[in-house]
């Protein structure tokens, strides 16, 4: 069976890890991480990146990429992960998209028309006028683009600033250039799942991450990070949890209402990642509670195998009509 391109979508803490290696294992896969957070290193816990054990047992793409103070955005992702499908296609295994970064996957899995290289120095002032003011900022965005300010949150700094560098360098609201890409279409060679389960399941999950985070040291982790003079306003200490860790540390935060914090802000997270995932009718959703990630796999390895065959039919269909 030649496969396509599969592609594991969802919320944070819905168990897709799991699910793919599971599903590398039995495809003779390797997995590409979808996570806008494990590219850099040093940010392991805080990330949830596959443990040493689970990078054992199969081989994991695109993380630890970058240092936490390094840029990296969707265009790299893109550049990078278009290589590394070539280059698993050309060892026979099967590439297998895991994350939950929506517009990764978009500018990956469909034709996503980016914009040049950014400037660094556009990126810069933008940067700085968001730190300076960025309610004044995300009412410009507002004005440029509605759509796009429409659906980035106002304390979402990072996007409100790549949307403002996308129209100020392209003149082009970026929401424009992603509706191109939704007409361009899906790209032949993959398919997309998405594990879900209910909001109340989901969120006790997260809230149990969380604990396990800090249990195992992400305070610890961010210190050594902290200690090693990267700064709170590197991209990679501006990731959730890592920012609020580095709010506590510097007093910004008080200690007692960090595990809270970083619950809450998971929570409204994973609530934007389903609002994203959910306007893609392409996605084939898998109901993920109470199952375990060989059964979920063996699910989307049925319906691979489907695909497959409908496809085969088609195509025999289509050569004795000629």
């Amino acid at each position: 069976m030649n496969l396509p391109l599969i592609a594991i979508l969802g919320p944070t803490a819905v168990g897709k890890t799991a699910v793919g290696i599971s599903l590398a294992e039995r495809l003779e896969g390797e997995i590409i991480s979808c996570d806008s957070v494990q590219v850099y290193r040093g940010l392991n816990i805080g990330s949830a990146k596959p443990t040493p054990d689970e990078r054992y047992r199969v081989k994991f793409h695109l993380i630890d990429v970058v240092d936490p103070d390094e840029s990296y955005d969707v265009a790299s992702f893109k550049k990078s992960a278009e290589r590394v499908i070539a280059d698993i296609r050309v060892r026979g295994h099967v590439p297998i998209l895991i994350g939950g970064t929506g517009l990764y996957a978009k500018a990956l899995l469909d034709h996503y028309s980016l914009a040049a290289a950014p400037s660094p120095e556009l990126r810069a002032r933008i940067d700085r006028l968001a730190g300076a003011d960025l309610p004044a900022l995300y009412r410009r965005l507002q004005v440029m683009d509605p759509v796009a300010g429409a659906r980035i949150h106002p304390n979402d700094r990072r996007r409100i600033v790549r949307a403002l560098e996308v129209y100020e360098a392209t003149g082009q609201p970026i929401t424009h250039l992603q509706h191109q890409a939704d007409k361009a279409g899906e790209k032949s060679d993959s398919v997309r799942f998405g594990l879900m389960m209910p909001r109340e399941q989901l969120y006790r999950r997260i809230e149990e991450r969380v604990e396990r985070m800090m249990a195992a040291g992400l305070v610890a982790e961010v210190r050594s990070l902290l200690d090693r003079g990267y700064s709170n306003r590197c991209a990679g200490l501006k990731a959730l949890g890592y920012r609020q860790v580095c709010d506590a540390i510097e007093g910004r935060l008080e200690w007692e209402r960090l595990v809270p914090e970083i619950k809450k802000e998971t929570r409204q997270f994973a609530k934007r990642q389903m609002t994203w995932f959910r306007a893609d009718p392409r996605i084939i959703w898998i109901e993920a509670s109470d199952k375990s990630a060989d059964s979920i796999a063996g699910e989307i390895i049925n319906q691979l195998n489907y695909r497959c065959h409908q496809n085969q039919a088609l195509k025999t269909e289509e050569a004795s009509a000629q």
